[in-house]
């Protein structure tokens, strides 16, 4: 489910189906609270007022959630515990970043995300609907020939894999000519 089926499902009160999505990073986030002093108990409190968190700004017309829902909830969590420990006058260090360094980190792989939207957006119509029904759909390369009208499967499976290598080269150019320019 893309994050906008799941804000759409959160706004109109489809929440059970909404929720499966939403519980899918906790155990990320049960294993970094345990990694920094906490137990399971406290993973679930945290976690699930993350999940509160955010429900109140899904329901929101002007929010748009611009991360991997995992992503946006284990920030809010690790904010969220290094708070509690806090009032628990423990020490906090997660991992010996500052919280300036997370934030850096966190936009620098924003940016990556975008820029590899980009380039799933350029491949081109037919390269976009094979990848999201693969993919985001999860249908089988039967159902996506079929739907695509495709006579076998064979097609659908090469011009999948003509997308995604067309895709590579895509993202590799950058990232080689950026490597040239910081030497």
């Amino acid at each position: 489910m893309d994050n906008g089926e799941l804000l759409l499902k959160i706004r109109s009160g489809n929440n059970r189906e909404a929720l499966k999505e939403m519980y899918k990073p906790f155990p990320s986030v049960r294993h970094f609270i345990k990694q920094h002093g906490g137990n399971e108990d406290e993973a679930r409190d945290v976690f699930q007022e993350s999940l509160l968190i955010f429900y109140r700004n899904a329901q929101k017309p002007e929010f748009q959630l611009t991360s991997a829902l995992g992503t946006y909830l284990f920030s809010i969590c690790k904010y969220l515990w290094k708070d509690e420990l806090k009032k628990k006058n423990r020490i906090v260090s997660f991992e010996g970043k500052d919280m300036a360094d997370e934030v850096t980190d966190h936009r620098e792989e924003e940016l990556k995300i975008q820029w590899l939207d980009t380039i799933i957006n350029s491949l081109g119509g037919k390269c976009l609907e094979i990848l999201q029904l693969f993919y985001y759909k999860k249908m089988s390369m039967e159902q996506i020939a079929a739907k695509l009208g495709y006579k076998n499967v064979d097609t659908v499976k090469t011009q999948k894999y003509k997308c995604i290598e067309r895709a590579k080269v895509m993202a590799a150019e950058p990232i080689v000519k950026h490597q040239f320019e910081t030497l």
